[in-house]
């Protein structure tokens, strides 16, 4: 009885060890399947997009509804990765396209 329950114990260690490494960052996923559809809405080639972390860091495993801030020949948006089985694909979620901000708002209010 024992050395069943140490044998599914050590399989269930190494399965979650193998998953674990299958889960790409925020960053290699949006590379992956993000890209190229950023490069059509931002009207910019993928080479020059630059990738912006919002919510988690670029390293962070990219798991659906991970947010990214992506800008590029004068332009950004957000994507997220929206909730699908087997992972869903990266949406953009930015109202407008626009040019990046070079100084803060206003922060005087009426």
């Amino acid at each position: 009885m024992n050395t069943s329950r140490l044998l599914r114990t050590a399989i269930f260690a190494v399965a979650s060890i193998n998953l674990s490494g299958c889960v790409a960052t925020v960053a290699e996923s949006f590379r992956q399947n993000g890209a190229r559809r950023a490069a059509f809405d931002l009207q910019c080639p993928a080479s020059e997009l630059k990738l912006v972390a919002l919510g988690k860091r670029l390293d962070d495993p990219g798991v659906d509804g991970s947010e990214i801030g992506v800008q590029g020949c004068g332009r950004q948006a957000v994507y997220v990765k929206m909730f699908a089985p087997g992972g869903g694909p990266w949406i953009l979620n930015s109202v407008e396209v626009r040019q990046p901000q070079t100084t803060p708002p206003s922060s005087s209010l009426p």
